[in-house]
């Protein structure tokens, strides 16, 4: 069971890696800044409405997407917790064990298909 677990810490720490380089380049392409400073412009007077708007969609786009990897791995460290603490694989709603798929297929999962459901 020990070499299990690791094998879903690594598999934890290879997609928390992957979520950390997202939200790096998100914020690498202007995240990290405010709107104005992230068009190039001095001032939002001249832009065309319609480049504006798309300016505005794009970036609340990649403010979900940052947003999401953040929550995931929030996820992946509350998983990482549970595997030093021993309640990895183990549901946190009704306590049984969780299929080794589930954790396969959601290694940050923390309740059965069951409970999810």
């Amino acid at each position: 069971m020990k070499q299990e677990f690791e094998r879903f810490r690594e598999a934890l720490l290879q997609e928390k890696s992957k979520q950390r380089r997202l939200i790096d380049n998100l914020e690498a392409r202007g995240l990290a800044e405010s709107e104005t400073e992230s068009y190039g412009e001095l001032s939002s007077y001249d832009q065309h409405p319609a480049d504006q708007g798309t300016e505005t969609y794009e970036r609340e786009q990649d403010t979900g997407l940052r947003e999401h990897a953040r929550q995931i791995v929030e996820r992946i460290d509350h998983a990482l917790r549970r595997i030093e603490s021993g309640e990895y694989g183990f549901c946190e709603a009704c306590g049984r064990p969780m299929d080794a798929a589930r954790l396969d297929a959601l290694p940050y999962a923390v309740r059965c298909i069951t409970c999810e459901e």
